[in-house]
């Protein structure tokens, strides 16, 4: 079974998050088949074989409906301390995660990612890590793919950290010579105490420079959450504009106290837009011609298996055709997709779904409940990148 031998020293506590790819070999096994060595970002169906007989042409022909599971090891020096998680960017697509064969994460739209918390079922020695990926109830009107198609991550935090969804970064009056962010964020605290400590923001310039800070201090109870606002200015800052290196800032978000750290970075950009009725697009002041195209997930022959280098060049060909905007169609992209259109200078049209009524292929779940999770999930997985602009359903 693949081991992750990086993975081997002894945890006796965390100075501050790490995170690591567990991208790389995996285990795979399809319908109940032998397990063989395969690269994880995977896509089970795009090797074929293709089959003449299928019911319609929608999904290529190829063998997207099917079981998938997915394992490999973990080898740790001691049982973990603090927190303990496992991030996937993206499963297609109903998908359970054990650890241990527990289960303990779990995966209800391939387009979406989740986390799954590994931290009680880990121990010192060697654990397994189990994916099991299941499409056959499912129906597509274009190409899905099939497994652990994008990246995945193993987090470590301590017992109080940030929470990452939970993280809003809001800009305003960036057309003045001192522009706004208001940073709002959640502290989880799951220590048998209170966790106090000071919450820190560093904005920096793409030079490197700092150019503005703030702290507070804030106290979360002992198994509870506590929220947190911050603001700080920005003089004259440089506009993220429509174009190839656009301006970008980094925002660093800490938490720190005794005996536990955490830090969260994300990119943000200065620019201000709004939609006129009978002139279009403005940004930043100015009208701007939208030449966008439909982009489904799959990078054509290499199938739906998430590469952030062929995105790259996929976009870089849209952009010689002429093009400056993007609409996922007809669901949430990787997030290596947006990280590309926030440094490309590229608009993008979230998309959240293609349909959810009848025909959308789910069988009898409640259409409703699920619709409100993942458009929650999807907000509060994009809403800081400067190159989304609309939300669709």
């Amino acid at each position: 079974m693949v081991a992750l031998s990086a993975i081997m020293s002894a945890w006796t506590g965390f100075a501050a998050r790490t995170v690591e790819s567990l991208d790389g070999e995996w285990e795979f096994s399809f319908n109940g088949g032998e397990f063989q060595s395969v690269e994880v970002p995977h896509d089970w169906a795009i090797a074929g074989p293709f089959d003449p007989k299928a019911e319609n042409g929608n999904t290529g022909k190829l063998p997207w409906k099917g079981k998938g599971v997915y394992r490999r090891t973990l080898i740790l020096g001691e049982k973990p301390q603090g927190r303990v998680f496992l991030d996937f960017d993206g499963v297609m697509a109903r998908s359970t995660v054990f650890v241990n064969g527990q289960p303990c994460g779990r995966g209800e739209y391939g387009y979406l990612g989740f986390r799954a918390d590994a931290t009680s079922y880990l121990m010192a020695g060697t654990n397994t890590i189990e994916v099991r990926a299941d499409t056959t109830s499912l129906f597509s009107r274009w190409y899905p793919g099939g497994g652990i198609y994008r990246s995945v991550r193993l987090i470590r935090t301590d017992g109080a950290y940030l929470s990452d969804d939970a993280l809003r970064i809001e800009t305003s009056d960036v057309l003045t010579d001192r522009a706004k962010v208001r940073i709002r964020g959640l502290v989880a605290n799951r220590l048998p105490s209170a966790a106090k400590g000071v919450v820190r923001t560093r904005l920096k310039a793409s030079d490197g420079a700092v150019v503005a800070t703030a702290e507070r201090s804030i106290a979360a109870e002992a198994f509870d959450d506590c929220g947190f606002d911050l603001g700080i200015e920005v003089r004259s800052p440089r506009l993220w504009e429509m174009e190839t290196n656009a301006a970008l800032y980094e925002i660093e978000v800490s938490f720190a106290g005794n005996g536990f750290s955490d830090t969260l970075v994300r990119r943000i950009g200065f620019r201000e837009f709004r939609f006129d009725a009978n002139e279009g697009f403005f940004l930043n002041g100015k009208r701007v011609q939208l030449k966008g195209v439909d982009l489904h997930s799959d990078l054509g022959p290499l199938g739906m298996a998430f590469s952030k280098d062929a995105m790259r060049r996929q976009l870089s060909v849209m952009r010689d055709m002429g093009a400056n905007a993007l609409r996922t169609s007809h669901n949430p992209p990787a997030p290596g997709v947006l990280d590309l259109c926030d440094e490309m200078g590229i608009f993008v049209w979230d998309e959240a779904f293609d349909k959810w009524n009848a025909t959308c292929g789910r069988g009898d779940e409640p259409m409703e409940d699920f619709v409100t999770r993942q458009l929650k999930r999807l907000v509060r997985r994009d809403r800081n990148h400067p190159c989304v602009f609309v939300w669709s359903i």
